[in-house]
């Protein structure tokens, strides 16, 4: 996988585009903020992507230390095996809608979270437009939990105007206090 930043997303489809084919496979993996777009693929072809992204005005890209080619079409195997255990899980209707990376957008229908959980293994994280739509239906504090704090300052360059906490270590739970969580 790889991190570019403050490129033209139609240069970086594009060159994912030029560059795979059968058994040599890089693809949009994350779309984290309007500057920072990551991809996954075989390991061959995100250096050639890397190379190739330079070649084309690219300033800033980050191979990063990753253990699998996550959120691409490589991680289908997983998703079958994810699609295999769900089928004993029993999912219900939600009473609360829960926002997926796979459509950016609100579910509650059982079969609609069944599905999107399934999918979201070999699709791409659709976190830019995910946080503008949580945005739209009114959230305006988000609580990244965890250790650091990558997701907090994705949000901020989403909009500034949002309010972040992390919660990464015991002491931080006392910021909870003043939220009904």
């Amino acid at each position: 996988m790889a991190a570019v930043l403050s490129m033209d997303e139609a240069i970086i489809l594009e060159t994912c585009k030029e560059i795979s084919k059968d058994g040599f496979v890089v693809e949009p993996a994350n779309f984290n903020s309007e500057a920072q777009i990551v991809v996954a693929g075989h390991a061959e072809a995100v250096d050639r992507f890397i190379e190739k992204i330079k070649e084309k005005g690219g300033r800033k890209v980050v191979k990063l230390p990753v253990s699998a080619p996550f959120h691409c079409s490589l991680m289908k195997p997983a998703e079958l095996k994810m699609a295999e255990y769900l089928k004993n899980v029993q999912i219900k209707d939600l009473s609360r809608p829960v926002f997926n990376n796979v459509t950016a957008s609100m579910e509650t229908a059982s079969l609609e979270v069944r599905e999107n959980l399934i999918k979201q293994v070999s699709s791409p994280v659709r976190w830019t437009e995910l946080i503008k739509n949580m945005i739209s239906e009114g959230v305006d504090t988000f609580f990244e939990v965890g250790a650091g704090n990558v997701l907090t300052g994705l949000i901020k360059k989403i909009d500034k105007n949002v309010k972040c906490f992390n919660i990464s270590k015991i002491d931080d739970l006392q910021t909870l206090g003043g939220f009904n969580v």
